[in-house]
Order: structure tokens, then C-alpha cells, then sequence
């Protein structure tokens, strides 16, 4: 045995750990030899802290926390005393614990903490505790795997009046995390400066005390060394549970120790089931009661409304660990900040519904899934991270030794170690797969039999013989194609394989099997992989259109597999419907990431050669392509005496051909081609659908400086259509998929008219989407734009208008915006991704109860039009509202339209849509295009109190919005839906300069896309709501509307109640 001691000063608990390992590994030859210099690090960042700005912010905040530490009351020393440790399990409670703590939105380690300064309170008889926790302090990755003492003494007062135990954990876990972001102010000085002690201290760490020993029974034992604290409490984890240990100086006795401890495990226990503190019972036996019940303390801490309320410049924290660089990094991509620190808050920087779902989609992609109402719950990158890794599976990944790979998993160091949980078997596995089979649809059952019955192992068996060649090709990652590298190659082979043979190319694929739709199978070890027949029909042609409509077909060929293609093996292996057949192509693209070399093993890259293939029969071609740089190296088998055999050096030339034309593709002049979005073909089918006459019109006047001519005008014109290909778009829909094609240079006119509205008329979509007119007299000269909504929203008449700016100075930036052309992709490509289907699950539930709902009645003497009404000075009201209920402006002015819907038409549920502007990707923020997707939503107003009816709203807003990758076009078959109701909040989309205080009822000068459209706009002091009103409904009753939503959007920033609001 090793016997292994260190002192503290170069050593903490979690240090323990890496020695026992570290040991391990030397006495197996397996040590990792990079020499640990961690320290040197932390002794650097330590020493220079004291020169930073967080460093005086730290001390400021410890003078006022502590101010009062002079009344605290201190624990009483025993003449009877003993050193000693007690450790007492308290079992069966994790996972409560772990439910109740996320449900709180805060740590496990937070909870025990909690738990302890109110055990503390009722032990000393006093609301007002004060004592020292340990925070681990490795925040920097060179601290991670380092031994050294990292760990900082943090203080803390807390206020443990009696109160909502919700309410308590909240107040205990902002003063928890303030504490420990302040903790850079070293505790040695505030020890000297507040006369502060180390009498009382807690710790949540599973590294420091032996656990293995521990069975149902209290133990009591006697130190082996001495304490570092009078009382010092260490909890650590249980399979099922927690430990207390309470390690204690002779201050005191055993008995009072244990009777510590239990009462400890009691309220614990309790604080999970009750309502108040007040509730707990200190009782710790039938006739034992130690504690008494505090006096409340006359001067208590407003938590919300001083020391914690939100400050709007703060000073810059930097991330300290992977989650919380992720968070960080979101916040600066949507608000577009250089700087943005663990302390900014969401709604400071400006945050919306809008940017939360941004914040989602980019914490999405980088593996964590997080409610978007949970961005307003907590606000601040520190507390979304925390809440992160405390509610999320703990993210992990490989680091490559020179010996053994080791996990590491990362995690607030305040909870402690993390117990990996047991793997998903192979064997449950294998059994998930046969029972997919069982629940096949017809539809994909008759997709297998179709293609298995285009295979003819005849025709493509043949003596194997060998082949190699290599290329250099540019694969761009960024090409305009949209292409994978797999893709790239995929449609070179097919488009070669169809010039040289004649026939649609059928592909064997093979999946990656460790998909999280069945199971996580991340840990588990086995065979998952499945192969399964792809057939492409594809073409040779080499027009932009011809080449765009390959791509989609491979993408598609390739994406629009159910179940992984493990239901075609099922059919062959179980059910024994369909006999196994080769495909006549095969292709395993390798790239470099499957070479590596270690101390077990290396790739070699093995080329075949005539005598290893020497009487062995196959079936269809091989092609093992592996990359290196820039070059390809392509090996692989083909059937001797078969049409392939026939014409190989063709194919093979022609699929060199085919990567050379492919990889070096590029739309001339900027005629781009791609299919129109999930926003762009709503709108599409519509206007072929249905005779929508001018209401997908979006024009808009642009007054033009006075010292500019027409031709200086018509350049800027011609300046601002060179940036932004969309506006010389046409579609073309002579096929499945209609395409967006750019080639079509818009009208560009000059008009004596003082009248422009008779200029905007329907468009012919075959032909052109937008045009532009010059008006103009001796005064002045002015541009109207008419771009049709399948290539501009809302947001695009400020990007134009800013754009024309530009371009009247000189200034225009002549980057070419291709926006459009990713949004397509992604738009494509989202229906083959698990989003899609879990989606479509979501609105399946929310409108199940579609048909049961009212709508709003027609009037017989409707007429089109537009009534406007200005609802003034409230618009700092509902800024202070909304950020007291942790919802956005927008979210609160749509619940307000929703209320006010449903008592305008007398009933509790409501169906309607509202647009969500659809811009989340940084790439198209300043694009031209259609983003926005109308999002259906079923709302329950029923009365209640009016927090609890926000945030049930809030919720089911960002869930809608979270869920519109599913087209809404699709939804509207499926469940009947309509558009006659639609809300909108958005400042880009009406002109307000001409909205004074009084309300203003006049005729539209265009069709609406929706018969009563409401469009909430900002004004300097308040808003302005707007009903876009068919012919089925009069200007007295959308008056009447406006009226009623500006009273109830008053009233709901006063009443406590839905059901108060008259």
C-alpha cells in the first residue's frame, strides 16, 4: 500500500483523486508524462486578479453583505466537548432531491446548502446565520487535472426568516452565486476587516470523506487528524442518497453533534414536501424538542427590490467553463456584442421572444437542448449555465492519451462528483429494432418492396477484380451547392454513373445506427450500423437548373429515410418478406478523421492487388474514397464479365469529370437557383391557390436627397439589386419542386404620378417578384418599391431603407447577400432532421381541441379597411411589467391580444396565428428574403390570476415558436386550419409618423393576406395597435376591438386577477 499525504497549501480534496488515479495509471506504464503546471497558472491569475476591476466590485460587495455581521449570533461552546466525526446517511431521496432542486431552478449543491443555513438558524435559535462554504475554485481548464490548492473560503450571511420555501431557495441560491462570483476578494482580508471566523463551515463534495463503509446506521467516530473548522459539514453523494459528516472540535459534544445531523436529515426531508419554513418540524424524537422558533426579525432584506435587483451595466465576468463559454458565446452571436459576461442580463441587452429562440438554436447545435422560457427565466449567462448543468445530462467527451482514453465530465464543482449512470444494453437495442418492424407503416413497407424489386443480383455478379486511382479536387465545405463532401461525391458518382450506363444509380448506404431516436446508445458497444438500398433518379444535364434539381434529388435520396433503414433488414431477416439483394454501388467515403495511430493500433491504407481477389465472386462496384489534404485516393472492387466490367474506364472518367464540374460549380453573374423556403412556399401555394389579388404586395416609398439625379437614383437602384440577388427573382414550377430562379432583372421605371397606389397591382410569379419606380418632381424625388412577400418580409423595408442610405452616399456594402440561399438549404434539409416529426408531435396535442373553438363572427356590413389607435404613456409601465414577470414585450402584447380575443367573442379557448420572424442564424439578420412563418396557437383564457396566466402563456408561445419548423401549410390540411386571425408585433411594418392621440379609421389601398390582421407597433411613449380588416367585417367592429385590448392591456398591468379586468 501507498500512504499518501500532502499539506493542504499545495493539495485540496478534489487533488485526492487525481493522485489516486495518477498512481494507477504509473503503476500500468499508462501515465500521461505533460507535467502539471496548473498551479503556476492559478498563482499568475490569483496574483494579477488583485489588479482588476472584479477584484474592488468583490470587496464592495462583501462591506455590504457583511455590514451586519456584528449582530449575528455565534455557536455556543460545550464544557463537555470531544473531537470527533459523525456521518449519518440519509437514504432514498436523490432523486427527489434532483427533481425538486430543477423544478427550483437550482443546484443539487445549492439545496444541501440551503438546508444546512436553515438547520444552522434553527440550531442557534436565530434568522440571521453566518458561516463559511468551500467552493472548489477550478474554473480554468488548466485547473481541471491539476493537484494543487484551488479551493476558496467563502462567506455568507443569511437571512433564514420564515417563508415560502420557494421563495427562500431563490433568495439563498442569488446570494449563493453572488458569493461565490465575488469570492476573487481573498477571505483572509474580509477575516481581518470584519473580525470573521471558521468556526461553521459546509462543503458538498464527494472527494473529501470515505463513503464506502457507510450502512443505515449513524456513525461515530474520533478524528485522525485535526479540524480546520469547529464544525465543519461535508455531504456527499449516495447511490440513492446523501452522507452527512460532521467532523468537530472538543467546543463540542457528540450528542449535540448528532442531534445536528438528525435534525439536518429531517428538515431536508421536509423542505421537499412543505409549502412554508414555518411548516418544518424540529421534532427530532416523540419527546425531544431541541429547537425553538425564532422571533422574526423586524428589518428584513427586500432581496428583489435592493441588493439583487439587476443592475444594467455590469462588469465583465469572463466564462469559466466549457457551458458557460457556449452561453456566453449565443448571447454575443444574437445580440451581435463583442464582449458579453456571465453577468449581462438577456433583457438589458435587449432580448426578445425572437432572440431567446436565436439563443436556443445556437445552444441547440452545440448538443443542449434548453426551454426558451427558461432564456427569461434566468437571464444572465451565469445562471443559464448553471441551470444547465444541473438539469442536463452531464456532456462528455474522449480525451486521447498516450495510454487509456479517460472521460471527463464537466460540472459545477459545487455539486460535487457525478456518477455516471449504467449504459443502454446492446441487447435491449437489438430488441427496440425487431419491434420497429411490428409498427411499420404501409407506406414505408412499400418503399422497400419497391426498390428491392429494382435489384437484379444477375446482372452484377461477376470474379472480383481490384482498381485505384486519385484526384485532386477542391472540395469547398462553403460551395453554393449546399453539397457534404459525402453528398459531393455521391451525386459525381450518380450523375456519372447515368452518362456512362443509362440507368438510375441504386446506392448501398449504410447509417451511423447511433441515433438518439431509439435509445443513447453514446456509451454502449456494439453493431449499429444498417445498410439499406438508396435509388436516385437522377440526371446529366449541366444547366444551373438541372444541376440544383441533383442536388435536391440526392439530398432527399439520402435524408427521407425512416427509422435509420433498420425496418429493410427487419423485412429480409425477421419477417422474411424480402429477399437480400446487392446493389450494383457501394461507396464508403473515409476522410481523414478514420486515420490515427496510438500504441495498439494504425490505419493502413492497403491497396488491393490481383492476387488477393483471385477466384473471389462479387456483386456491384466498390468505392473506398479517402481523402489526405486536397487529393482523393479511391480504391476498391468491380465484377468481372458484367456492364459495368464493360465500361469502367468510362465511368471512372467520368466521375472524375463530374467532381471537377461539380466542385468548381458557380452561379454566373449571380443567378442563383434553389427551391423556395418552408416561409417562401406558404405564401407561394396561397397566391397559386387561392386569388389573392395585391395583398402579398410589400411596397413602400423611399424619399430620395434633393441633389440626386435620375440616373444617380436608377444606380443606387441597380446598386442595391446587385447586392441582393433574391430581387431578380422568378419561380419556375414545372416539376415537383418549384425553384427559386434569379435571373429575371426587375422593372426599373420612372412615373409622373402623384398617386403611386394605382402602380401596385398583382405579380406574375413566372416572370419577376419586384419592381421599382421612380416619382419625381421639381422638389423632390421619391422611389416606391413593390416587392412581392415571397421575397421580402417585414424586416426587409428597414434593410432596404438603410441599404438605399448607403447607396445615396456611396457608402453600400457591395457583399453580395446569399441569405436566401442557406435559408433554403436549412429549410430543406429541416424535415429530414428529428425536429421535424417531434414538432408535428407538439401541434398534434396543442390542436386536438381545434374543432370545439369559436371564431370571430362576420358582419353583414363589412367593408375593408384599417383602424388604428394609439395607446399612450404605459410603454414604461409594461417595460417594468414585463421584466417583473421574466416574459418579452412582445409575448406580453400578444397575451393581451389573446384575452381580449377571447372575451371579444365570449369564449375561454382561442385559435389565431402570429408571425415569428423566422431570423434566427447570424447569416441572414441583414438578408433580404422571406423569414417570418406563421405560427398557429390555441390559447386557454381561462380566469386566473393574471402571472400565472403569463407565464402558462409565455411557455406555449416559445414552444410554438420552438415547433415551427413544421410547416404551418401542412398543419392547415391536417387540422383545418385558417388565417383569419392573425397578430403580429413588429416595428418594421407600419408607418407611424402619421399617429397622433386620437383614433384613425380609413380605406386600405390593398388585399390583406389575413381578414383581421393585428399589427402592434412601438411609439415613443407607448404603442399602437392596428386592425387590417376584410370586407367580412366593419370599421365599427374592429373599432370596438382596439378599445377593448387598450383597456385590458391597462388593466393588466394594475389587476392581480384576469377575471378583475372590466
Amino acid at each position: 500500500k501507498v500512504f499518501f499525504e500532502a499539506h493542504h497549501i499545495i493539495n485540496d480534496a478534489v487533488g485526492c483523486t487525481f493522485v489516486e488515479n495518477d498512481l494507477i495509471n504509473a503503476l500500468e506504464d499508462n501515465l500521461d508524462e505533460s507535467i502539471d503546471l496548473g498551479f503556476v497558472h492559478a498563482s499568475y491569475d490569483s496574483f494579477k486578479s488583485k489588479s482588476e476591476s472584479g477584484y474592488e466590485r468583490a470587496h464592495e460587495f462583501y462591506a455590504r453583505h457583511l455590514a451586519d455581521i456584528d449582530e449575528v449570533k455565534q455557536l455556543p461552546n460545550e464544557s463537555e466537548g470531544c473531537e470527533g466525526i459523525v456521518s449519518i446517511p440519509i437514504l432514498g431521496i436523490k432523486n427527489s432531491v434532483e427533481e425538486f432542486a430543477s423544478a427550483n431552478g437550482i443546484t443539487a449543491g445549492i439545496f444541501l446548502n440551503a438546508a444546512f443555513a436553515y438547520t444552522y438558524s434553527r440550531f442557534l435559535c436565530s434568522d440571521k446565520v453566518y458561516f463559511n462554504f468551500t467552493e472548489h475554485g477550478r474554473h480554468e481548464d488548466y485547473a481541471r487535472n491539476a493537484v494543487g490548492m484551488f479551493t476558496r473560503t467563502v462567506p455568507i450571511l443569511v437571512d433564514c426568516k420564515n417563508d415560502f420555501i420557494k421563495e427562500y431557495l431563490s433568495y439563498f441560491s442569488d446570494l449563493a452565486l453572488s458569493s461565490m462570483l465575488n469570492d476573487v476578494y481573498p477571505f483572509r482580508m474580509l477575516a481581518s476587516e470584519f473580525n470573521l471566523n471558521n468556526d461553521v463551515m459546509f462543503e458538498y463534495n464527494l472527494n473529501l470523506i470515505d463513503v464506502f463503509s457507510l450502512n443505515e446506521d449513524i456513525i461515530a467516530s474520533e478524528n485522525i487528524i485535526d479540524s480546520i473548522s469547529d464544525l465543519l459539514c461535508v455531504v456527499n453523494d449516495l447511490d440513492d442518497g446523501y452522507v452527512v459528516g460532521i467532523q468537530h472540535s472538543d467546543k463540542f459534544s457528540r450528542k449535540t453533534i448528532i442531534s445536528f445531523a438528525k435534525a439536518y436529515a429531517k428538515i431536508l426531508t421536509q423542505m421537499l414536501e412543505k409549502e412554508m419554513l414555518s411548516d418544518i418540524d424540529y421534532c427530532i424524537s416523540e419527546d425531544l424538542k431541541i429547537f425553538s422558533t425564532p422571533s422574526q426579525s423586524e428589518n428584513s432584506l427586500d432581496v428583489y427590490g435592493n441588493e439583487y435587483q439587476v443592475d444594467s451595466f455590469v462588469d465583465y465576468v469572463a466564462p469559466t467553463n466549457a457551458v458557460e463559454k457556449m452561453v456566453a458565446d449565443a448571447f454575443k452571436a444574437v445580440f451581435n456584442q463583442e464582449f458579453v459576461g456571465l453577468n449581462d442580463d438577456f433583457i438589458n441587452l435587449g432580448g426578445d421572444s425572437i432572440t431567446a429562440i436565436r439563443v436556443i438554436s445556437l445552444l441547440n447545435k452545440n448538443g443542449i437542448t434548453y426551454p426558451a422560457r427558461d432564456i427569461l427565466n434566468y437571464r444572465t449567462p451565469y445562471r443559464i449555465a448553471q441551470n444547465i448543468e444541473n438539469t442536463q445530462e452531464i456532456s462528455s467527451e474522449i480525451i486521447e492519451g498516450n495510454g487509456l482514453s479517460i472521460k471527463e465530465a464537466y460540472h459545477d464543482p459545487n455539486d460535487g462528483d457525478i456518477e455516471l449512470t449504467r449504459p443502454y444494453s446492446y441487447k435491449d437495442w437489438i430488441e427496440d429494432v425487431k419491434g420497429l418492424v411490428d409498427n411499420i407503416s404501409e407506406e414505408e413497407k412499400l418503399h422497400w418492396i419497391e426498390v428491392n424489386g429494382l435489384l437484379d443480383d444477375s446482372q452484377i455478379r461477376g470474379n472480383a477484380k481490384g482498381f485505384n486511382f486519385n484526384i485532386d479536387v477542391g472540395y469547398d465545405v462553403d460551395n453554393l451547392l449546399m453539397l457534404s463532401e459525402e453528398e459531393y461525391w455521391a451525386l459525381a458518382i450518380a450523375r456519372a454513373y447515368k452518362k456512362t450506363y443509362g440507368k438510375d444509380i441504386i446506392f448501398n448506404r449504410e447509417s451511423y445506427g447511433r441515433d438518439d431516436n431509439l435509445a443513447n446508445l453514446f456509451r454502449t458497444v456494439g453493431w449499429f450500423t444498417s445498410q439499406y438500398p438508396v435509388h436516385v433518379d437522377i440526371g446529366n444535364d449541366y444547366d444551373d437548373v438541372s444541376i440544383v434539381r441533383d442536388v435536391y434529388k440526392i439530398k432527399t435520396a439520402f435524408g427521407d429515410i425512416r427509422n435509420l433503414g433498420l425496418n429493410y433488414g427487419s423485412l429480409i431477416y425477421i419477417t422474411n418478406e424480402l429477399e437480400y439483394r446487392h446493389c450494383p454501388v457501394t461507396f464508403n467515403f473515409l476522410s481523414t478523421e478514420f486515420a490515427f495511430e496510438n500504441e495498439l493500433f494504425k490505419s493502413a491504407n492497403h491497396n488491393l492487388v490481383q492476387d488477393d481477389l483471385k477466384d473471389v465472386d462479387t456483386y456491384g462496384i466498390v468505392f473506398n474514397i479517402n481523402r489526405a489534404d486536397d487529393s482523393y485516393y479511391i480504391s476498391g472492387t468491380y465484377p468481372k464479365d458484367t456492364y459495368i466490367a464493360d465500361n469502367l474506364t468510362e465511368f471512372i472518367e467520368n466521375i472524375k469529370s463530374e467532381l471537377e464540374f461539380i466542385g468548381n460549380f458557380n452561379f454566373n453573374d449571380n443567378n442563383v437557383v434553389c427551391a423556395l423556403s418552408e416561409s417562401q412556399l406558404e405564401i407561394y401555394f396561397n397566391e397559386k391557390d387561392y386569388d389573392m389579388g395585391n395583398a402579398y404586395s410589400t411596397c413602400n416609398l423611399v424619399k430620395c436627397p434633393l441633389d440626386k439625379s435620375v440616373d444617380d437614383i436608377k444606380d443606387s437602384i441597380h446598386s442595391l439589386i446587385e447586392k441582393h440577388p433574391i430581387l431578380k427573382g422568378r419561380i419556375l414550377d414545372d416539376m415537383d419542386m418549384p425553384l427559386l430562379i434569379c435571373d429575371s432583372y426587375p422593372l426599373v421605371e420612372v412615373c409622373n404620378t402623384d398617386d403611386f397606389t394605382d402602380l401596385i397591382k398583382p405579380f406574375d410569379l413566372e416572370r419577376y417578384l419586384a419592381r421599382f419606380f421612380i416619382i419625381g418632381n421639381e422638389k423632390s424625388n421619391r422611389i416606391v418599391y413593390d416587392i412581392h412577400h415571397v421575397i421580402n418580409d417585414a424586416i426587409g423595408y428597414t434593410i432596404i431603407g438603410n441599404n438605399f442610405t448607403d447607396a445615396f452616399e456611396g457608402n453600400l456594402n457591395k457583399d453580395v447577400d446569399l441569405g436566401f440561399l442557406y435559408a433554403s438549404r436549412d429549410s430543406f434539409e429541416s424535415k429530414f432532421e428529428e425536429t421535424y416529426d417531434s414538432s408535428h408531435e407538439f401541434y398534434a396535442k396543442q390542436l386536438a381541441g381545434i374543432g370545439e373553438v369559436n371564431s370571430i363572427q362576420k358582419d353583414s356590413n363589412g367593408s375593408q379597411g384599417i383602424v388604428s389607435l394609439p395607446i399612450r404613456r404605459i410603454r414604461s409601465d409594461v417595460e417594468e411589467f414585463t421584466r417583473n414577470n421574466n416574459i418579452t414585450i412582445g409575448t406580453f402584447l400578444n397575451a393581451v391580444f389573446a384575452y381580449t380575443y377571447s372575451r371579444f367573442i365570449g369564449s375561454p379557448k382561442v385559435y389565431y396565428n402570429f408571425m415569428e420572424h423566422g431570423r434566427h442564424e447570424n447569416y441572414i439578420q441583414d438578408s433580404l428574403g422571406m423569414f417570418a412563418r406563421t405560427t398557429p396557437i390555441l390559447v386557454d383564457c381561462k380566469n386566473d390570476d393574471i402571472k400565472t396566466y403569463l407565464d402558462y402563456f409565455s411557455d406555449l408561445v416559445l414552444k410554438s415558436m420552438l415547433s415551427n419548423v413544421y410547416p404551418f401549410r401542412l398543419l392547415e390540411k391536417e387540422f383545418d386550419l385558417n388565417n383569419t386571425v392573425l397578430f403580429e408585433y413588429n416595428f418594421d411594418l407600419n408607418d407611424v409618423s402619421d399617429v397622433g392621440n386620437d383614433i384613425i379609421i380609413r380605406d386600405a389601398f390593398k388585399d390583406s393576406f389575413s381578414e383581421f390582421f393585428c399589427v402592434i407597433n412601438d411609439l415613443d411613449d407607448g404603442y399602437v395597435i392596428h386592425i387590417n380588416h376584410a370586407d367580412m367585417f366593419s370599421s365599427d367592429t374592429a373599432a370596438s376591438f382596439v378599445r377593448m385590448y387598450a383597456r385590458i392591456l391597462t388593466q393588466m398591468l394594475d389587476k392581480e386577477n384576469l377575471e378583475d379586468i372590466t
